[in-house]
């Protein structure tokens, strides 16, 4: 044992070193912390919030609990020295052998001997990219997703010469081709492909806004290029209504101008890049707003930074409330940092979905219930139990006037939607009263391996009644009319529904049905949609290869049994457009007009 005496005496001699320098405080043992922070990630469905990575003391097999801060959630680790690069995912659970992951690849980052990071992230949406760094997509490249769009225009589509010409279509795709000639930026190519799409004049097609690749999200979503406020279209002018800028404008500013542009011709260059059902021009205004949502994305948004180079910052020619005309200068923002200041500063501002309903009585005879989505992703809300309370709440209360509040819905999900109309319809009826036809029986074998959709390719074949009519469709068999039963508690006095040109799919489905079977009064403007049909429910997605751009689009049309009906959306029994003093008095004038109807009824 003596032969390790000088061993033992080095190793004892090193210990003790360490332990005076650590004592000391002139040794120092290089790690480095990181601290995590993840917003966006709260859900009723999971009660927590953790992350897994590939280092310890994270893994991929068991998760690291996450803090809640507010609307946060954070975590610090300590990794040794030596690790210069992280990998790791965000997780949902309620138990931790039952996780949701977030859908993105892993997240990275480079720890580069750093003592200290801190990292911020968005639950489930990718990193900021600089597009500067993007290389353009090849002509070549680009030209061969050309055949698989001409190929879903011309094959496919069952809307393709529904509102537009066989002339008007195929400029369109020459357009496009000829775009296509040339090395494209992803920005570019998004503009180029939109603008074919909206030709089509169908609202369930387009370039998504949701379903994109990370690269394609970083083009559209999350540059510094949005401006600070929300804004509506009153006629052709541009009306501040929520602002989040270091200028504070008043609600109710009107924007002359835009980096000298005057906003009246902006809309009108923004107005052939969006989609709409038919001659429905309203509707693509509607879009064409911001609602400052962080769950919704605008048409400005994506649009207007594609067409008009932003450079960090907004010029503007403004008109405030008492007539005077002047110009400010307002830092450009990004999507979520926009969402970030106005709830910051607008407490009530409606920034989960869930905050798009809700149940108020206005007097004692009077209710208000505010329906402004049928898209209950991520609501995790039980909408029979929601509608069963609610309206046994309304009955008990022996309200005899319920005013519905559609205005901001833009559709959704059909049960929920039939699930209100069961509460407010007393006489079975259907909302259903179309044909469903399809352009093709066999799906092309070109498309197969890019599209995909929920469930079994169940678009591949097509059944059918019968051979192609004279307009190029076949009929699809019909199913057995379910009629919509009222519900238990359906509510038995008057309705009133306030639309407006926001109001496709779902939401046009409904208020279509309401008026066929005479189901309450419509105040307001024009909705979405169209009388003569719409092609919404069974949507497809086609990941373009090259490009890596995701096109939406339906593969049956419904087209109306009725015959002459007018290519627009259903207009209201009592029409009522704010005007732009109502904004800036902050005048709901569509309620007010309901209101003096009731009032007028009651008398």
């Amino acid at each position: 044992m003596k032969q390790w005496a000088p061993f033992r005496y080095f190793f004892e001699m090193r210990y003790l070193i360490f332990l005076v320098l650590l004592l000391s405080g002139t040794y120092v043992y290089s790690q480095t912390s990181v601290t995590f922070t993840v917003t966006g990630a709260a859900s009723s469905k999971y009660k927590t919030i953790g992350i897994r990575g590939d280092q310890l003391p994270l893994s991929w097999e068991r998760s690291m609990p996450l803090t809640k801060e507010g609307d946060q959630y954070k975590g610090t680790i300590v990794l040794d020295a030596d690790i210069d690069q992280l990998q790791f995912k965000y997780v949902r659970y309620n138990s931790d052998k039952k996780v949701v992951w977030e859908s993105l690849p892993n997240r990275v980052i480079r720890l580069d001997g750093q003592s200290t990071v801190e990292v911020s992230h968005r639950w489930d949406e990718p990193e900021a990219i600089d597009v500067s760094t993007l290389e353009k997509i090849p002509s070549a490249d680009l030209l061969k997703d050309f055949e698989l769009i001409k190929t879903m225009v011309l094959k496919v589509h069952p809307g393709t010469y529904r509102y537009a010409s066989r002339a008007t279509i195929d400029q369109a795709l020459e357009e496009l081709e000829a775009a296509f000639q040339e090395d494209l930026s992803h920005g570019a190519a998004y503009l180029a492909i939109s603008k074919v799409l909206a030709t089509i004049q169908c609202d369930h097609t387009f370039a998504s806004y949701y379903n994109q690749p990370p690269v394609v999200k970083a083009v559209i979503h999350k540059q510094r290029d949005k401006l600070p406020f929300t804004f509506s279209w009153t006629e052709d002018r541009m009306v501040v209504e929520y602002d989040a800028s270091e200028q504070a404008l008043a609600m109710g500013t009107e924007v002359l101008a835009i980096d000298g542009v005057p906003t009246a011709e902006i809309l009108q260059r923004l107005m052939p890049y969006v989609r709409a059902d038919g001659a429905t021009d309203k509707s693509r205004m509607k879009q064409l707003e911001i609602d400052g949502f962080p769950y919704r994305y605008n048409g400005f948004d994506v649009f207007y930074p594609l067409l008009f180079e932003v450079d960090g910052k907004f010029d503007l020619t403004v008109r405030d409330n008492a007539g005077q005309t002047s110009e400010v200068t307002l830092q450009a923002v990004t999507h979520s940092a926009r969402a970030a200041l106005l709830k910051a500063k607008y407490p009530d501002f409606a920034f989960d979905k869930a905050a798009l309903w809700g149940y108020q009585q206005l007097n004692e005879n009077t209710g208000f219930l505010k329906a402004g989505t049928f898209d209950d992703y991520g609501m995790d809300r039980d909408w029979r139990a929601y509608f069963s309370s609610t309206f046994k709440q309304i009955n008990d209360a022996g309200v005899q006037h319920l005013i519905v509040d559609l205005r901001r819905n833009q559709g959704g999900f059909d049960e929920i939607g039939a699930g209100l109309m069961r509460h407010l319809i007393k006489e079975p009826g259907s909302i259903e009263d179309f044909v469903s036809k399809s352009r093709y029986k066999e799906f092309p074998e070109l498309l197969k391996p890019y599209t995909n959709s929920w469930g079994e390719p169940w678009y591949h074949e097509m059944e059918v009644t019968a051979g192609k009519d004279l307009d190029g469709y076949y009929t699809l068999p019909t199913e057995d009319e379910t009629l919509i039963k009222p519900a238990k508690n359906a509510f038995k006095g008057e309705v009133y529904f306030l639309v407006s040109p926001a109001n496709v799919s779902m939401a046009y489905y409904l208020m279509r049905g309401a008026k066929n079977y005479q189901v309450g009064t419509m105040i307001g403007e024009e909705t979405g949609g169209n009388q003569r049909g719409i092609n919404g429910g069974q949507i497809i997605f086609l990941r373009l290869p090259h490009s890596q751009i995701e096109v939406d689009f339906p593969v049956e049309g419904s087209f109306a049994k009725g015959s002459n009906l007018p290519n627009r959306g259903i207009v209201p029994d009592i029409e009522v457009s704010p005007a732009l003093a109502d904004i800036r008095a902050g005048r709901d004038t569509a309620l007010e007009a309901t209101l003096r109807l009731i009032g007028e009824g009651s008398e």
